[in-house]
């Protein structure tokens, strides 16, 4: 005994329509998958080249606090005496072509020797120095420089006697240029490059050493750091009329690191390009 079963034409339209909603409705869930697959696979991609980059940074600037650290154990430097404290300083700025400027200075802020050969100049109105004297083991600070008015670095620490008092403070400065060579290397596809930033927003190191300003520069409007979660996984912005993704992260200085991309070539992989 055959069976047939009468479908109207309405009925078999609603079905089709069911149909095509169902499948929309997988390519939907898969699509979104995919570009969230693609986006976590970026931020892997940020968050490593993040992490390569804060080792440099790391290792740099442990090789500056270990730099201090030894010298200020040596007699020569502990004498404050400038005599005999401007080799110590001189074989710094020779051993380390980022350091342009190396210097002592008393505890009320009088400067007692300098490597560069320039007249003695008073720095107690200088946080890193302030900050020292307050009782900090280490100060660092971004500044514009009184002996080349250009944008420097400054790291600085106390000098103390054998019983343990402060007698001085030493300091050694850094051109913003120079450091920026530590993460330039670092590359980021075509388009990518990381900012280095300190406590204040302000840029210490630009992935291009050709955007370091002569002047500081402010970052605290930046669009990275206003993003909510841009330290777990990468924000989408647009900076400069350019759609960008970036990646940022506190550092243990206090400054902040960020790494961005232009958006197309992040993604590109998703569009098959």
């Amino acid at each position: 005994m055959r069976y047939h079963i009468s479908v109207s034409p309405l009925v078999a339209q609603g079905l089709l329509v069911l149909g095509l909603v169902f499948l929309i409705g997988l390519w939907s869930v898969g699509s979104s998958r995919t570009e969230e697959t693609f986006t976590d696979d970026i931020g892997l991609r940020l968050i490593a080249a993040s992490n390569v980059i804060a080792t440099r940074i790391a290792d740099w600037d442990d090789t500056n606090i270990r730099v201090l650290n030894q010298v200020v154990r040596l007699p020569d430097m502990v004498s404050m005496e400038g005599p005999r404290q401007v080799p110590l300083l001189k074989s710094i700025s020779d051993s380390y072509d980022w350091i342009f400027l190396s210097l002592t200075t008393t505890p009320t802020g009088e400067n007692v020797a300098r490597n560069d050969g320039q007249p003695l100049r008073p720095y107690d109105d200088r946080a890193w120095f302030q900050s020292v004297i307050g009782g900090a083991p280490f100060a660092r600070q971004l500044l514009i420089s009184k002996t080349t008015g250009k944008p420097a670095l400054v790291l600085a620490r106390p000098i103390r006697d054998g019983a343990g008092r402060l007698i001085g403070v030493v300091c050694i400065s850094m051109f913003l240029t120079e450091i920026s060579k530590a993460i330039s290397t670092a590359k980021i596809g075509e388009t990518g490059y990381a900012v280095l930033l300190d406590e204040k927003n302000m840029v210490i190191a630009h992935g291009n050493p050709a955007n370091v300003r002569a002047a500081l520069e402010d970052f605290g409007d930046h669009p990275a750091l206003a993003a909510v979660g841009a330290d777990a996984r990468p924000a989408v912005y647009s900076l400069a009329d350019k759609k960008v993704v970036a990646f940022a992260r506190k550092r243990p200085q206090g400054w902040s690191l960020l790494v961005e991309q232009d958006y197309q070539e992040a993604f590109s992989p998703a569009r098959g390009g």
